[in-house]
């Protein structure tokens, strides 16, 4: 193993330990698929593993948020009455704003790779001090590059 595939392996584990102190099992996990990759010496193709990657993710996540969902409907009449009340309503608001959100974190963590580490920080530091729910990285990415957009607005006047 080279020294720069030493450096990654060493920042990969620092987050792999800030994932199990925060008890953040997703990081842990990816932490240690990604150190087998980088020990496999296959550092080199990781950039072509980052859009599958994020497409099955979240092709992952969006199944097990339906799953529930086809299993408890019995009919569209019943569908219809949870999505027009204004529980269902404000979660289909909500909703549109995350996946708005995590639409703006995609490109965000793309123009600012270095925002990573800090999603990751923050995300154990809620959920180990705010005993909040480590989840969400790529509306938080959202957030920070609306917020990072907005700032450099306002300097430039």
């Amino acid at each position: 193993m080279g020294v720069g595939a030493v450096a990654e392996a060493l920042i990969v584990g620092g987050i792999l330990v800030l994932g199990w102190l925060g008890k953040n099992h997703l990081v842990v996990w990816a932490c240690l698929a990604l150190l087998a990759l980088i020990a496999a010496g296959w550092t080199p193709y990781l950039g072509n593993l980052e859009e599958p990657a994020l497409r099955l993710g979240l092709t992952l996540l969006t199944l097990s948020i339906l799953i529930p969902f086809v299993r408890r409907v019995k009919d569209m009449a019943a569908l219809w009455h949870s999505l027009a009340s204004p529980l269902g309503l404000f979660a289909a608001l909500t909703g549109a704003v995350a996946a708005y959100l995590a639409g703006r974190g995609v490109p965000a963590l793309r123009t600012h790779p270095e925002m990573a580490i800090g999603l990751i920080v923050g995300s154990v530091l809620g959920a180990t001090l705010l005993r909040g729910v480590p989840t969400g990285p790529l509306i938080a990415a959202g957030v920070t590059g609306m917020l990072l957009e907005l700032w450099s607005r306002l300097l430039r006047g």
